[in-house]
């Protein structure tokens, strides 16, 4: 399975890093996972 950044989402979903920064973990995407400080979203989730 693909994962993406937040920067990869924010740019395909034309919004910000950080208020995506503030989405992700809010929203809880099916699959998504940290690690350290970053979020790694599953691509199908995009």
């Amino acid at each position: 399975m693909k994962y993406l950044s937040v920067s990869e989402i924010a740019k395909k979903w034309k919004l910000s890093d950080s208020l995506l920064e503030i989405i992700v973990p809010k929203v809880k995407f099916n699959g998504a996972f940290l690690t350290g400080k970053t979020w790694n979203i599953p691509e199908k989730c995009s």
